[in-house]
C-alpha cells in the first residue's frame, strides 16, 4: 500500500511555492551595502541597477584620484558581497543551508519511488473510475 497522502503532497506543494513567491519578492527588494573604511564613502548595490546609490563626502575628494577609484571600488564590491550574503540567506531558508535545491533530496531513489507509487495508483484510480462510468452508461442504456 501507498504510504503518502496526495493531499498532504498537494498541500506541501502549495506552502513551498507561497514560500518561492514570498523568497522571489523578497530578492526584488534586496540592496546590498557598504561603505568606506573611514565611513566617507558610500554605496548601495541592486541586481537590477548595480550601482544604485554612490555617497562621497567631499572630504573623500582630497585623496589622490587613484586612491579614490581604489577606495570606491573595494567598497562597491563590498556592496556586492552584501547583496550576495543576503541572497544567499534567503536561498537557504528555502534550500537549505547550503542554498542547492539538489542538497533538499536526500534519497532521490526512495522519492521517485514514492512518484512512481503515486503515479501508479493515480493510473489505477482513472482506470476504475472509467469502469464504474461504462457500467453506468451501459446500465442507463447509452
Amino acid at each position: 500500500m501507498i504510504d503518502f497522502d496526495p493531499e498532504e503532497i498537494l498541500r506541501a506543494s502549495e506552502r513551498y511555492a507561497e514560500k518561492v513567491r514570498r523568497a522571489a519578492d523578497e530578492m526584488d527588494d534586496l540592496v546590498g551595502r557598504a561603505e568606506s573604511e573611514d565611513g566617507r564613502i558610500r554605496v548601495e548595490w541592486t541586481d537590477e541597477q548595480g550601482v544604485a546609490k554612490l555617497e562621497i563626502d567631499p572630504r573623500a575628494l582630497r585623496m589622490a584620484s587613484t586612491e579614490l577609484a581604489d577606495v570606491i571600488a573595494a567598497t562597491i564590491g563590498r556592496a556586492r558581497a552584501d547583496l550576495a550574503a543576503k541572497a544567499d540567506m534567503i536561498a537557504a531558508e528555502i534550500f537549505g543551508p547550503d542554498g542547492d535545491p539538489e542538497a533538499m533530496v536526500d534519497d532521490a531513489e526512495t522519492i521517485q519511488a514514492q512518484i512512481d507509487d503515486f503515479q501508479a495508483a493515480f493510473n489505477g484510480t482513472l482506470q476504475d473510475t472509467s469502469r464504474i462510468l461504462d457500467s453506468l452508461n451501459r446500465f442507463l442504456g447509452k
